[in-house]
């Protein structure tokens, strides 16, 4: 197997940790549902990971694929912190992972960002 199919793995698991423990959540914990942006922030963080996955930022050719990738990565890794810091007091579970996608997004960012440098 591939790095690729690793990382893939990697993400499934994460999204079925984070189902598991949204269901398994106290209720009384949960105040109300979570907000729009972080639902947003959320669905952001995971297409990203699936563009990439995919080989979509490398179908694009590559002076439009290399100054549009990085930014967008970190761009939606800071939407997806900003989501999960507002949502800290309304459900705490969903913020957790919403925030724990976004620094693990984030160094993964930083990880290609030196790879590519090199």
């Amino acid at each position: 197997m591939g790095l690729t199919s690793y990382i893939a793995i990697g993400i499934a698991f994460v999204v079925l940790t984070m189902v598991l423990l949204m269901f398994k959540a106290d209720k009384k914990d949960i105040k109300r549902k979570p907000h729009l942006l972080s639902w947003l922030a959320l669905c952001l963080i995971i297409l990203n990971w699936f563009l990439y996955l995919f080989g979509f930022y490398a179908m694009l050719p590559q002076k439009i694929g290399n100054p549009i990738f990085i930014p967008i990565w970190f761009l939606v890794c800071i939407i997806s912190f900003i989501a999960a810091v507002k949502e800290f007091r309304n459900n705490r579970i969903f913020a957790i992972v919403s925030g724990g996608l976004s620094v693990l997004s984030s160094i993964f960012g930083v990880l290609i960002l030196i790879i590519g440098s090199m």
